[in-house]
């Protein structure tokens, strides 16, 4: 399925994509049943993501112009069929499906990402990674150690904390003996990511996702750039517009 852009700027995904992805999840097994409806899945599905990303594309590159924007299966968008080789869940199709902007240099469940992830019901959003590699997440957390207040700065902001949820795989007992106490889930963390959960209804099927996506990776922003030891882009400003 090497489809490009749809060349449509995004108007909101229709009921159609979650009825789809509602009908799919009984099917789920059914190479067969996708046959027969991939041209429901090219129309309502794969065609409003593609021009979700063509929108948010030059943005991201604002964010980091290293990011693949290319609005295409297996560069910003998941695959419907899933990889069955490693993993216990030998269901052939999937009933949601994700974007992500990254750089592309590594395995994708080892690289932070941004995300948006959609489901028939209800859509994900934010940052971080799937299954971070042990030894990066000691040098996170050894910079975070080398200089706390700057970390600070930028992890107790309250747009963030109120804005996203912090989750992900935990230590029982801490590898660090010692660490400052308001940064102490930090040290805790074996891999991490920053998420947000909505409703469908009514933001999914409007065009003003776009500018909600766009709000929300912005807030994440400082935090993408102590990930990546990199400088934020200081031109990079985020205008909502105002119907």
């Amino acid at each position: 399925m090497a489809i490009f852009g749809s060349g449509e700027r995004f108007q909101g995904f229709p009921e159609e994509t979650f009825q789809f992805f509602r009908e799919i999840a009984t099917h789920s097994s059914d190479k067969a049943w996708f046959e027969e409806n991939k041209e429901r899945y090219r129309e309502h599905v794969l065609k409003p993501i593609q021009a979700l990303v063509e929108d948010l594309g030059p943005f991201m590159q604002l964010l980091d112009p290293q990011f693949d924007i290319l609005p295409k299966v297996n560069h910003t968008i998941s695959r419907i069929y899933r990889d069955t080789r490693f993993s216990r869940k030998k269901t052939l199709l999937r009933d949601h499906l994700w974007v992500v902007f990254r750089r592309h240099q590594g395995r994708l469940s080892e690289e932070v990402s941004y995300y948006f992830e959609i489901w028939h019901d209800h859509f994900e959003y934010g940052m971080g990674f799937y299954s971070a590699p042990r030894e990066w997440m000691r040098e996170l957390q050894q910079r975070i150690l080398a200089n706390p207040e700057r970390f600070r700065n930028i992890a107790l902001q309250p747009v963030l904390r109120e804005t996203f949820t912090l989750d992900g795989k935990r230590y029982t007992r801490s590898p660090f003996k010692e660490f400052p106490e308001d940064l102490r889930e930090w040290f805790y963390l074996k891999s991490f990511y920053f998420y947000r959960e909505e409703p469908n209804h009514p933001l999914a099927t409007s065009p003003k996702l776009v500018e909600t996506l766009k709000e929300g990776f912005l807030i994440l922003y400082p935090m993408y750039c102590f990930i990546q030891k990199m400088q934020p882009l200081v031109n990079v400003e985020f205008n909502p517009q105002k119907e």
